[in-house]
């Protein structure tokens, strides 16, 4: 009972739809800016595959160089075990660059579909937020005539 008798009033206060036109007029620069930014975050993205794929291929080539280097220089080598014990090293590097550049385009996919997600979560949210800051004005509006 002590509750109801510490109630406080409160008093409403009228919507400024100023702002409220100015946060609708604004929210369409708003989804530009960032789908611009988007948009760089891919050129971005793009940039660093593009960088991971020149230095794998000129991995490539080193290793490639080795090879002929090592089968020119076979007097050296004292049997042709250790060639190919050098050549499966080399081959296995390579192997294990391959699977890693593997990785990191699959990590990248996965990252650009969870982007993807939360940028169409995050427009389906603003486009209920506003109905749902319509649906009060015109419920505050009604009140107000009454």
């Amino acid at each position: 009972m002590s509750v109801v008798l510490n109630f406080e009033k409160t008093t409403m206060v009228q919507p400024d739809m100023e702002l409220f036109e100015h946060f609708k007029s604004t929210k369409k620069d708003l989804a530009r800016i960032n789908e611009m930014n988007r948009s760089n975050e891919k050129d971005e993205r793009i940039k660093i595959l593009q960088e991971v794929n020149e230095r794998l291929n000129s991995e490539i080539t080193q290793l490639k160089s080795k090879i002929c280097n090592m089968s020119q220089k076979k007097t050296e080598f004292e049997d042709r075990d250790e060639l190919l014990s050098a050549l499966k090293v080399m081959t296995s590097h390579y192997e294990n660059e391959k699977k890693q550049r593997l990785l990191v385009s699959s990590k990248m996919k996965k990252l650009e579909t969870l982007y993807d997600d939360a940028f169409e979560e995050e427009q389906t949210a603003e486009m209920e937020s506003s109905d749902d800051i319509q649906d009060i004005n015109k419920s505050l509006s009604f009140l107000l005539q009454n």
